[in-house]
C-alpha cells in the first residue's frame, strides 16, 4: 500500500499515441537509408560479399548490429556518469551488465522488453535535473554518430590501403557495417516523436531543455520505472514522484 497522499481526481485521459507513426517514420527512413547504401556502394560491396563466406559473414553481421546499440546506450552511460549520475545497468539482447554491492556484475536479463537495448543511470539528487537527463539523453545519440563517422573513415581507409576485396574482408565488412548502422541510429533516435507510452532519445531531449510540468513528470516517470526494475515494490515509491507523475499541474496526463 502506498503511503497517504492527497490526490485529486485524475483529469481525463487522453488517447495513446499509436506505434504506427514511429513505425512509418523510422521504416522510411531506414529504407531509404539502405536502398540508397545499395544503390551507390554495390559496387564495392559485391567484390567484399564473393570473397567472404555467408557463414561467416551472417554472424559478423549480426554482432556488430548487437556493437552499434551497446555503443548508443554506453553514450548514455557515458553522459550520465558526466553528469554525476550513477549507473544503474546497461542491457543489450540477453546481456546486463549491472551494479551490485558497488561493483559491476555480468548477469542474465530476462526481461524482453529491455532485450533492445537500455541504459538506466539515476541522480543521487535533485539539483538541475532538466539539463542533467538532457545530457544523459543527448550522449546516446552523439555516441552513435562519432562512433560511425569513425567506422566509415576507418572502412574508406581500409578501402584505400587494401584494394584487393580478398584483404581484411570481413574487417571492411564490419567497419562498414558498424558505421551505417551507428550512423542511422543516431539519426532515427534523434526524431522526437512518440512511441506508444515511451518516447525516443529526441522527444525527450525536448521535453527536457524545454522544462516545466512536462519535463519534471517525464523525470518522475523515470524515477518510478528505475525503482520497479530494481525491484522496488510500489508502497516503497517516493510518494513525490508517485504525485509529479500521475497529476501533473498542466493535466496533460497521458
Amino acid at each position: 500500500m502506498l503511503p497517504d497522499i492527497p490526490l485529486e481526481p485524475l483529469p481525463p485521459s487522453q488517447p495513446t499515441p499509436s506505434l504506427l507513426p514511429a513505425a512509418l517514420v523510422g521504416g522510411v527512413i531506414g529504407g531509404t537509408s539502405v536502398l540508397t547504401l545499395f544503390h551507390f556502394a554495390w559496387p564495392v560491396l559485391l567484390p567484399l560479399f564473393r570473397a567472404t563466406s555467408i557463414w561467416i559473414t551472417f554472424p559478423l553481421v549480426v554482432f556488430v548490429v548487437l556493437s552499434t546499440i551497446f555503443a548508443h546506450e554506453l553514450g548514455h552511460v557515458v553522459g550520465g556518469l558526466l553528469v554525476r549520475f550513477k549507473f544503474t545497468f546497461i542491457v543489450i539482447g540477453p546481456i546486463k551488465i549491472e551494479t551490485h554491492d558497488g561493483r559491476l556484475r555480468l548477469a542474465l536479463n530476462r526481461q524482453l522488453a529491455l532485450a533492445g537495448g537500455v541504459a538506466l543511470c539515476l541522480p543521487p539528487d535533485d539539483k538541475n535535473l532538466e539539463n542533467r537527463y538532457a545530457a544523459f539523453v543527448v550522449a546516446g545519440p552523439i555516441a552513435s554518430f562519432l562512433m560511425g563517422i569513425l567506422s566509415l573513415a576507418l572502412f574508406t581507409l581500409l578501402l584505400r590501403a587494401f584494394p584487393d576485396p580478398a584483404t581484411l574482408a570481413y574487417l571492411k565488412i564490419a567497419a562498414l557495417t558498424f558505421g551505417f548502422v551507428s550512423t542511422l541510429l543516431g539519426l532515427v533516435t534523434l526524431i522526437p516523436m512518440p512511441n506508444g507510452q515511451a518516447a525516443s532519445d529526441g522527444l525527450r531531449l525536448v521535453r527536457f531543455l524545454r522544462g516545466g510540468d512536462v519535463a519534471r513528470r517525464d523525470i518522475a516517470t523515470l524515477a518510478l520505472v528505475a525503482a520497479s526494475l530494481l525491484g522496488k515494490r510500489p508502497r516503497h515509491f517516493n510518494p513525490k514522484d508517485v504525485r509529479t507523475a500521475l497529476i501533473p499541474p498542466d493535466g496533460s496526463l497521458s
